[in-house]
């Protein structure tokens, strides 16, 4: 069993996201920040590190220095072979020019740089309400937050695709974050060449995230996802084994997009398991209709620097009402590329009925 890790819930508190983490129940409250009444507002905790766009003050600071951030990922990631396990030593220069870069100028800071640059593959064990004995064990793997372009080159890409493809699975689930948004249509080109060679045995599931959408880059984002054949946005595919069926619903994007949840899952029965796609974790305090048994997401990146007690609870399993919402950190960075006690994660999530066992990190 792996070593229990701390992120932090919430209201600032650490809580360990490992070895039978219990599905936090959060009652009445707000996830991180008050939500407007129509459910469109961001996180709002100092570790809730996307937004849909970014001042432009800090556009206009960050311009002087993305080539800088782009040279010193790429010279980094360069020669990765497996898990990002960089194999190469790194020159004194590199170590410090990313070190200076984050502004810490210390072992912590680039402890953090080489955090983000290494992903782990995490296995959980997740129980879902309503989830038929037919699909106990049913494993789907969540791809989340790529953000390429931003200091993340194709080759970290290709070699997280790599991976994906490379576990037992019986479904992949991409929950958007693709590009990080203003490397133009050539980034959206790239990933999606490869997002398409993902396979699993029930197929691969997909919507978009804010990301995704910024620079103008909705119509095509758009357009290869309904290309790709992996689209669920606003809509719902059944999954059957004998006489059972799962259904893998899709909303759209909270900030860029029409959440559709109601409209994602109007032609499903009412008593049948429903899986929620949704990019962002905040869609779990807006109205809807539809019973959801399970709401994957992403985009808090879990916060990138997970440090008690500063850090919120951004990532893991977490209860909310009748229904479980499973966050994971995903892959890419936002603002800075660092991650502390937050490393990057493929996320592999076992399903087994609500009442037969509690959740758990079994790899």
């Amino acid at each position: 069993m792996a070593t229990a890790k701390k992120c932090a819930n919430w209201s600032g508190a650490s809580v360990s996201c490992a070895r039978r983490p219990r599905p936090r129940s959060v009652g009445g409250s707000r996830w991180c920040g008050a939500m407007s009444k129509r459910g469109a507002r961001p996180f709002s905790t100092t570790n809730s590190c996307s937004s849909p766009q970014p001042p432009a003050d800090r556009d206009q600071h960050w311009t002087a220095v993305i080539a800088n951030i782009k040279d010193a990922v790429n010279a980094l990631t360069t020669g990765s072979r497996s898990n990002l396990a960089m194999n190469d030593a790194l020159s004194r220069r590199r170590f410090l020019k990313l070190s200076a870069f984050c502004g810490v100028g210390s072992l912590t800071g680039a402890y953090g740089i080489f955090s983000a640059l290494h992903f782990e593959v995490n296995t959980y064990r997740v129980p879902v309400p309503n989830l038929p004995l037919s699909f106990n064990g049913f494993t789907i793997v969540q791809l989340t937050d790529l953000h390429h372009g931003f200091g993340i080159p194709i080759s970290v890409i290709d070699r997280v695709i790599e991976q994906v493809n490379l576990i037992e699975k019986d479904a992949i689930v991409c929950t958007g974050d693709y590009i990080h948004g203003g490397d133009g249509s050539d980034a959206i080109d790239k990933v999606w060449s490869r997002l398409n060679t993902l396979q699993a045995r029930s197929g691969v599931f997909s919507v978009l995230g804010n990301h995704d959408h910024m620079f103008d880059n909705t119509e095509q984002s758009l357009a290869y996802l309904a290309k790709s054949g992996q689209s669920v946005r606003h809509g719902a595919v059944p999954i059957v084994r004998g006489k059972d069926r799962l259904w893998i619903g899709g909303a759209g994007d909270l900030w860029h997009d029409s959440l559709g949840i109601d409209e994602a899952f109007r032609n499903t029965p009412p008593n049948e398991c429903k899986i929620l796609l949704s990019h962002n974790p905040s869609a779990a305090d807006t109205k809807f209709k539809s019973k959801v048994d399970l709401m994957i997401c992403g985009h808090t990146h879990g916060g990138q620097i997970a440090m008690p007690p500063f850090a919120s609870n951004l990532c893991g399993l977490h209860a909310r009402g009748g229904m479980q919402v499973y966050i994971s950190r995903g892959i890419g960075w936002y603002l800075v590329p660092i991650r502390i006690n937050c490393a990057p994660e493929i996320s592999v999530l076992k399903l087994v009925p609500f009442d037969s066992a509690a959740p758990d990190k079994v790899a």
